[in-house]
This record gives structure tokens, sequence and C-alpha cells, in this order.
């Protein structure tokens, strides 16, 4: 069978196969939400029949979603995912040979669209002492084939953020030659911080989010970004016929009449705030994030024990780095407050016994 050379030299490992569902999930920065019954009988009355047999309307929650944020329609566009919104980016601006600047470490899928439409990667390393990357180092990284930079803010797995007056000054520097600067604000608003004021401002802008985090939404896979119109025309033509599913559409209709980017902040600070005080008690050091993790510093020769303890009390834990980085620590994400509960008396119980 003939395909692609590229695809050879690409590795993809392949999604776990448990239930998921039978455990307490700190593993994949799921949301933290956890659904009332109300909430819940609510999403059953989506499912009718002419829901089922019909195609999706994606412009119904195209101008329910414009108007939560306050934007125009034509300076948005909906994806099946962040997944589905990057790679439309590469659709849209990469050619083979052309340059991506990606701080590193980063989101997986970066490097895997990267390698596919046969970009030259520039890593930009964090560093492992201060955890943060050197945005002066980004700019001088900009050649005349440099085509786009990738900024995760706050970052995933690190867990920083780069301040407004920073990303001004790669903005800025950016679009004097010809660079897009797509800013990933999945974990909005976990740090309640965007950059979503400047999009029509700078021409060079595109700001993606997702309905999995904040929203608790995985499960739907939704996520959108923000630009000026003529941006947004791009992406239209790289769209497949639906941009999105019905239940998508319908699921994102419904989150934003019952949620506030407001409410979401205050409801995640306090579970954070409980978290943090308990790992003090139970004296055990750790990193704090702008996103919806925690690092928690736990000695690498007892890290593959603490895991499978966590995965028999059937709750799952993921390594937060690798050999150089973060090596010493393993990564939590934050969830609801019985589940913060259960995890945090497990590892009390596990600091105990060894």
């Amino acid at each position: 069978m003939k395909t692609k050379l590229i695809l050879d030299k690409i590795c993809r490992i392949d999604n776990e196969e448990i239930n998921r569902r039978e455990y307490i999930r700190l593993d994949k920065n799921e949301g933290f939400i956890k659904f009332s019954n109300k909430f819940l009988e609510k999403c059953k009355t989506i499912i009718t029949s002419d829901f089922l047999n019909s195609y999706p309307q994606p412009y119904m929650l195209r101008n329910a979603l414009a108007k939560y944020l306050g934007i125009n329609e034509n300076e948005l566009y909906l994806g099946s995912g962040s997944d589905a919104v990057i790679k439309s980016v590469f659709e849209i601006i990469i050619d083979p040979g052309d340059e991506v600047i990606l701080p590193t470490p980063n989101y997986a899928m970066y490097y895997v669209y990267s390698e596919l439409f046969q970009a030259k990667i520039k890593k930009i390393n964090y560093s492992n002492l201060t955890l943060s990357v050197n945005v002066d180092e980004i700019i001088s990284q900009i050649t005349s084939k440099t085509k786009i930079i990738f900024i995760s803010n706050p970052n995933s797995p690190v867990g920083d953020l780069i301040t407004e007056s920073n990303l001004l000054k790669i903005i800025k520097v950016a679009e004097k030659k010809g660079v897009i600067v797509f800013i990933d604000e999945a974990y909005y608003p976990f740090s309640n911080f965007t950059m979503i004021k400047y999009f029509r401002k700078f021409d060079n802008i595109i700001i993606s989010r997702t309905f999995s985090k904040a929203f608790s939404l995985a499960s739907v896979r939704l996520g959108y970004v923000i630009a000026q119109s003529k941006i947004i025309e791009y992406f239209k033509k790289v769209r497949p016929i639906y941009e999105i599913n019905s239940f998508a559409e319908k699921m994102g209709i419904l989150i934003l009449k019952e949620l506030s980017f407001e409410k979401i902040y205050s409801d995640f600070i306090k579970i954070k705030r409980y978290v943090i005080s308990r790992l003090k008690k139970l004296n055990i050091d750790f990193i704090d994030t702008q996103a919806n993790f925690i690092h928690l510093k736990i000695d690498v020769a007892k890290q593959k024990d603490l895991m499978n303890y966590m995965f028999e009390n059937k709750i799952i834990l993921k390594k937060t780095g690798n050999k150089n980085f973060l090596d010493d620590y393993i990564r939590i994400s934050i969830s609801n407050r019985n589940n913060m509960e259960m995890f945090l008396n497990k590892l009390g119980d596990f600091a105990n016994e060894k």
C-alpha cells in the first residue's frame, strides 16, 4: 500500500485500554466539576428522535458562544476539540519546510502535527530551575522561514504563565515579521488570565480554548478559536462539512447557560486552596501552578510504588516530567472536593506506610 512517506517516521502511543470512568482520574487534567442531578436531567432532554437523525447545526452554538464572549460571530470558529483546531492551523499556515517555534515541553499534538505537515520545530526549552521559558530566546529564533509561534498559556505540563507584557513583546516583533502567534488558553480560566482583549488590535493573534478543562466537558470534544474575521475565513476553507457534532452543539449551549468563567474560577480556587492546605499538613512538598494541576515532589524511587498504590485504590496518577526535567515530581489534576479528599486520605496512608 502506498502512503505518505512521512507517516513511516511518525510514532503514536495508543490510548490506554482501561475503563477510566471506574477510577478517580487525576492524570489528564480533566475538569473538576461534579455535575448535579438537575443538570444531568437537562442533558437527557437533548436526546430526541429529531436530534439523532438530523445533521448538526453549529451556527446555534456559534451564536450563543459569541454572545457569551462578547465578540462577533465572524470572529469565532468551532472545532472538534483543541486537536482539530490545531490541525486546522497547520492546514492553513504550514508548508513543508516552514519553521514553527515551540516552547518545550508542550502539548503533544503540536509535535505530531509538525511532523505530519513536515514543519521544522525550533524548540525553546524550559528551564528546570525556574520552570519558565526565555521570552527573548523565543524572539531571537524568529527567521524568514518562521510561520507561527505556539504559546500554551498556562503551559501544560509545566503550569507557568507568560505575562501580558512578555506576550505583547513577542506579538509585536512577530507582527512586524508576518508571523502568527497562536495562544493556547486551554487552561483559562484556572489562571484568570486571557489575551482576548488584544485579538482585534493585532492581526497576527489566534487564541484557542476548549470546553474539556474548565467546563468539564472532555467527552464532548469541543474547542474554538478567536481571531480577526479574515483569519476565521481561512479556517472555514479547511473545515469539514460540519465542524462539530450535534451533541457538542447542544451541550455547549447548555453549559453556557449554566456556568460563567467567574463562577468556574471561584469554585476552582476554593478546592485548590483546600488541596494545598492538606498537602502542607502532610508535609509534602509541591509546586503550585497557574493551571488545574499541582506537581507533588515524590522521591523517584517511590514514584512507581505510589502510582501503583493509588491505582489499586482506583485513583490514576501521571508522572510529571522526564529525565532531567521535573523528574522528582508527579502531576496531580485538581478534581472535585470529594475526589480530592479521597486522594489526599490515601496519600496520607501511603506516607505513613512508607
